[in-house]
């Protein structure tokens, strides 16, 4: 038997107030620092099947970048906060924007308690 469906009100005035306690509890990029490099600074894409980890991606006899399990864009948010190791004990790897283009740019460590639902809804 289904559950129903409950109805919330419109969270629509909450927003603000989240984004300033993501904002103030994550590591973001910073946005100059993206639009300065005008390329990918890590030039991955996630690995599909047939194509192993770590493989490279070639256009015209040329390596531009590398096939990856989505493994780099974590690698790099940390390295470009100085972030050592496997980095803080609960915290996640997500997308900022909803419409994601893939980049690391789109990418921040953020509290689990506010990535979690938005990872397991994908």
């Amino acid at each position: 038997m289904p559950l129903p469906r409950i109805q919330c009100e419109s969270l629509e005035e909450y927003v603000p107030f989240l984004v300033r306690m993501v904002a103030k509890t994550s590591w973001l990029p910073n946005p100059e620092t993206v639009l300065s490099l005008k390329r990918a600074a890590f030039p991955t894409a996630r690995a599909r099947k047939l194509r192993p980890r770590f493989s490279r991606i070639v256009e015209n006899d040329e390596a531009i970048g590398m096939y990856d399990d989505n493994t780099t864009p974590r690698w790099a948010i940390r390295w470009a906060h100085g972030i050592p190791g496997k980095g803080p004990q609960g915290f996640g790897y997500a997308h900022v924007w909803q419409a994601s283009d893939g980049s690391v740019a789109n990418s921040g460590v953020t509290a689990e308690l506010l990535t979690r639902p938005q990872d397991q809804a994908a």
